[in-house]
């Protein structure tokens, strides 16, 4: 497949926003806004989500200023926007073709990732998650243990609408 640049980092900013594991790390298209607004140091020039999705979708032109605070507020590198995904087989730029193996060559940069290593980016995704849901669980039963052993059901009265008896 042939990509344009833009298109090409317009998919990697989409891969990075998607796939980093960091639970501080921005998820939506109007949290990257917001970050590329920090990374500024003026929320004021925050991106429209409206904006990040064209991006994304390749129908923006990359400025070497906008691939740097991107790459900033997705903490990667701009040469990670920059790397071929594994379905790449060349990049045009401003109508010219560069075949992706020379890219990977004077970049020094490999394709960015298999299909088998998208799947375990999910997997790996998808169990942080489940580690944070059952961490949760974990707290809340705690708390209700901690409720039952302090007698607390047993001082609180009844609720006013239940019928007595």
């Amino acid at each position: 497949m042939t990509l344009t640049v833009e298109q090409l980092i317009g998919r990697n900013v989409a891969y990075a926003r998607y796939n980093r594991h960091d639970p501080e790390h921005v998820t939506t298209q109007a949290q990257l806004g917001e970050a590329i607004g920090a990374a500024l140091g003026e929320p004021s020039r925050s991106w429209s989500r409206q904006v990040v999705h064209q991006a994304e979708a390749g129908k923006r032109s990359w400025a070497v200023a906008d691939l740097l605070i991107v790459a900033s507020a997705l903490g990667v590198s701009a040469l990670d926007l920059l790397r071929p995904l594994y379905d790449t087989d060349d990049v045009e730029v401003q109508g010219c073709v560069f075949a992706r193996d020379w890219l990977e060559r004077v970049s020094g940069l490999t394709a960015a990732t298999t299909p088998d290593e998208l799947a375990q980016d999910a997997l790996r995704a998808t169990l942080a998650a489940l580690d944070e849901q059952a961490a949760a669980v974990e707290t809340m039963r705690q708390q209700v243990r901690n409720a039952l052993s302090g007698g607390w059901l047993e001082q609180s009265p009844p609720p006013e609408d239940s019928p007595a008896g």
